[in-house]
């Protein structure tokens, strides 16, 4: 149990991975499996869940690890300059291209390479990509000459591909080539327990960086842990009165950037908050300004009927 222990934290550390749920558990379990084989490997989940850090995880534990790790965001890049961003292109196969270039499958050649959002690549390109898969090779645009490639492919979607097989707007055969191995990241509110732990890595990270000590108080962390937080309301006040519960989306990295915001020194009257004082009060905040809302709701109905009640005082005189 040790061993696996240190296994664990070895490669927690390593991709920055952190986590102790069963369900991270068994992603490491994984990742360790497959590390060691060239099969292509389908990550998905929702946005900020970890599939960057999955595949390079992957890529270190493997054989490649001295090799490149090139990775791709599909959805970035412009679809009529995609494939010339893949594959490569010679000089002259189109206006602008004034000398030879190498694609990105040719950079990561003996590595791996990851292709993030493959659900946004267009239909004519998955037919490229699936013969890359099958042949292992590419076609530079303008050249009739194919360069043989050594790859590790892995690719990574926020999306149902299922879903898109149903629709029509991604190949069934490439579906089936790129999930050889499937595996799914969950998203925060689904293992809720690593919130402590993820939270304080943050801070930490934050204090060796600014030289600032901030440590998160016990009632914070509580409050963290009990309620469904989405940070993202801080920039939406004009919701607060119609949300009662909140929920921790997939995305860590948002919530971290909203936390360090939080967690700036805070001017409330005359006292200076910290990131815990911080934090909790902006919770606490929401739940007064919403009770405040409903009595000043309530009050402003009494004042109006009783104003109705009260006799005219002209008429009486």
């Amino acid at each position: 149990m040790e061993v696996i222990d240190t296994q664990f934290s070895m490669l927690s550390s390593s991709s920055a991975m952190l986590g102790e749920h069963p369900s991270i558990k068994k992603i490491y379990e994984i990742i360790q499996r497959v590390a060691a084989t060239d099969v292509t490997i389908l990550l998905t989940g929702e946005s900020g869940t970890g599939k960057e850090l999955v595949a390079r995880a992957i890529h270190n534990f493997s054989l490649r690890a001295d090799r490149p790790f090139v990775p791709v965001n599909c959805a970035a890049i412009p679809e009529n300059l995609l494939e010339s961003e893949l594959f490569g292109h010679a000089r002259g196969a189109f206006t602008g291209a004034h000398s030879s270039r190498a694609g990105l499958f040719q950079l990561a050649n003996h590595g791996t390479i990851l292709l993030d959002e493959v659900g946004e690549l267009p239909l004519a390109l998955q037919a490229k990509l699936l013969r890359v898969l099958q042949d292992g090779k590419v076609r530079p645009i303008g050249t009739d000459h194919p360069v043989e490639v050594q790859v590790r492919v892995i690719a990574s979607t926020n999306k149902d591909l299922a879903h898109q097989v149903e629709k029509g707007s991604f190949r069934e055969d490439l579906f089936f080539r790129l999930q050889v191995i499937p595996l799914h990241l969950p998203p925060l509110r689904a293992r809720r327990s690593d919130i402590p732990l993820l939270v304080n890595h943050f801070l930490d990270r934050s204090t060796r960086k600014h030289g600032v000590s901030v440590r998160i108080s016990r009632e914070a962390m509580i409050y963290l842990w009990e309620y469904d937080v989405g940070f993202w309301l801080m920039s939406h006040p004009h919701r607060w009165p119609t949300l009662t519960r909140l929920h921790w989306g997939g995305d860590f990295r948002h919530h971290w950037r909203m936390l360090l915001t939080v967690g700036k020194p805070l001017l409330l009257g005359s006292v200076v908050c910290s990131a815990p004082f911080a934090l909790v009060s902006f919770f606490i905040t929401r739940k007064i300004m919403t009770r405040h809302h409903r009595k000043r709701a309530e009050q402003e109905r009494k004042e109006a009927a009783a104003k109705l009640e009260e006799p005219d005082i002209a008429d009486e005189v």
